[in-house]
């Protein structure tokens, strides 16, 4: 039987509260339930789409804000900048709650992760990661 579809609620406009990003880690919770189904190397393939994905997004909304007036790009800057603190948050709330598994000890490395690395190196294929500093395009 299909899950059944609820309402998410998640609207940064009015500021997003700690009752609003527990509400919304259940949710995620749940994507990461759907999510455990898949192999790992299915896992790291949509990863690789994703990431390839969102390096094309990226070029696309560089060269979109670069076309605004100076407050207008400052304006979604800083939309893009509060909306990706508010998903930090979020995935910091689920990580802290517990329910994925750990590794011991915790070397901070993935070997899926590694493996997909690799494999981009030997095929020439790089995919950029948006990085976590102050401006968004660099």
């Amino acid at each position: 039987m299909p899950r059944r579809k609820l309402a998410r609620r998640f609207e940064p406009r009015s500021g997003v509260s700690d009752s609003m990003l527990d509400v919304e880690v259940t949710y995620v919770q749940r994507e990461v339930e759907d999510y455990r189904i898949y192999s790992h190397r299915e896992l790291a393939e949509r990863l690789q789409k994703r990431l390839t994905d969102l390096t094309v997004l990226e070029a696309e909304l560089e060269f979109s804000v670069k076309n605004l007036s100076d407050r207008d790009r400052l304006v979604i800057r800083n939309l893009l900048a509060r909306d990706c603190w508010y998903l930090g948050k979020l995935y910091e709330r689920l990580l802290s709650k517990g329910g994925l598994e750990r590794i011991e000890p915790n070397t901070g490395s993935d070997p899926v992760i590694e493996k997909l690395n690799e494999q981009m190196v030997e095929t020439g294929k790089t995919v950029k990661i948006l990085p976590f500093q102050e401006t968004l395009f660099g």
